[in-house]
C-alpha cells in the first residue's frame, strides 16, 4: 500500500514538474520583452540627444560663418 502512494505522488509531481518550467519560461519570456523595450527606449534617447547635439554645433558653425561674413562687409 505505501508504495503505491509513493508511486502515485512521484507520478503527481512529475506532471507538475513540466507545468512550473513552462509558467518560469513565460516569466522568463516576459521579462526579457520588457527589458527590449527599455532598451529601445533607451537606444531612441540617446540617438535623440546626439541629433540635438550635432544640430546645435551646425548651428553655431552657420552663425560664426555669417559673423565673418558680416564682418568682411
Amino acid at each position: 500500500k505505501n508504495k503505491a502512494k509513493k508511486r502515485k505522488k512521484i507520478k503527481q509531481k512529475e506532471k507538475k514538474i513540466p507545468e512550473r518550467k513552462k509558467k518560469q519560461e513565460k516569466k522568463i519570456e516576459k521579462e526579457k520583452e520588457e527589458y527590449k523595450k527599455e532598451e529601445k527606449k533607451e537606444g531612441y534617447k540617446k540617438e535623440e540627444k546626439e541629433n540635438a547635439e550635432k544640430k546645435k554645433k551646425k548651428n553655431i558653425k552657420k552663425k560664426k560663418k555669417r559673423y565673418k561674413k558680416e564682418e568682411k562687409k
